[in-house]
């Protein structure tokens, strides 16, 4: 409910509805920024492990003026709620995501069971998205800023992936070599993209949306901007960031991608934490799958192509 605060000149200032009154006076809060939630502050790295409170939204950006007041709170949600949507979703989506597929199948839409299996994939990351929006916007009545929809500098968005995405690929081919010169075949990353590129034309487009857009705005959404921020309030910044990239790379069931997952996972941690914003991990996510399906068409083995994500 609305309500008005005194202002200094004596004139009433009206509360937004998601805002609270500061008790010393320094203006209101909003209920978001009650958290310390990722906050992209002009580029500022983000400080966790203290709540935040906001005199007031810069004028028209996500990025709040914050003053730390001892706090470990970081975000509404807690591990609980991450392990009552993950039960509830992820099983959902898998199960949805071959019921549609057999669906296309059935109905006569597709003809072919690999690409009746790409279009079907695509209910997975929807799932994941909605696991992290209901459990963890809706449920407790914040915006989506907490959830890690806000904007991100031109430096976040466009260099810093690049920069995670050139140490992820190159992490992936020091392991492949070194997995080969050892002789470990069961460790090599397995080329898992290699039935897709049978596809040619058009029919190449659902494929590289579900690949390349889709699967990684569910997976940044699910394990960054969810998951990632629970563990950290629950168990501190780096054993929260090693955690969240051990579960995602487990998720991904390979065992010869395991560790540079693992890394990559680490690194996507990183630049959320980092920026405060799905976008930057996003993009690094995204172009990472997307140089997998352009590897395809190469005569010769790639980094990007051995882990795909």
């Amino acid at each position: 409910m609305e309500g008005r605060v005194g202002d200094e000149d004596g004139t009433k200032t009206r509360c937004p509805d998601n805002a609270t009154e500061s008790q010393d006076g320094g203006g209101l809060i909003p209920d978001e920024a009650r958290y310390d939630v990722p906050v992209a502050t002009g580029g500022d790295a983000l400080q966790i492990g203290a709540e935040t409170h906001c005199n007031d939204p810069t004028s028209g950006s996500d990025a709040l003026s914050c003053s730390d007041t001892g706090s470990t709170r970081i975000v509404p949600w807690s591990l609980l709620d991450v392990v009552i949507a993950s039960v509830l979703f992820v099983p959902a989506g898998v199960a949805g995501s071959i019921g549609l597929g057999w669906a296309l199948l059935w109905l006569g839409i597709v003809e072919d069971r690999l690409m009746a299996g790409v279009l079907g994939s695509a209910l997975l990351p929807s799932a994941l998205v909605a696991a992290g929006w209901i459990f963890g916007v809706r449920r407790h009545g914040v915006s989506a800023a907490m959830l890690g929809f806000r904007r991100a500098s031109l430096f976040e968005t466009a260099w810093l992936p690049v920069v995670v995405l050139a140490i992820g690929l190159s992490v992936a081919m020091v392991y492949a070599l070194i997995v080969k010169a050892l002789g470990i075949d069961i460790l090599l990353p397995e080329q898992n993209l290699d039935e897709l590129a049978s596809f040619d034309g058009l029919a190449r487009v659902p494929v590289f949306a579900v690949v390349s857009i889709l699967a990684p705005l569910g997976e940044e959404v699910f394990f960054r901007a969810f998951l990632l921020t629970a563990l950290v309030a629950a168990i501190g910044r780096l054993r929260g960031m090693i955690l969240s990239a051990a579960i995602f790379s487990v998720a991904h069931l390979g065992i010869g991608t395991l560790f540079p997952i693992f890394v990559l996972g680490m690194l996507l941690s990183w630049l959320y934490l980092r920026t405060g914003s799905i976008w930057p991990p996003f993009v690094a996510h995204a172009a990472q799958n997307a140089l997998a399906l352009v590897a395809l068409e190469l005569p010769f083995d790639t980094p990007a192509a051995l882990i795909t994500t």
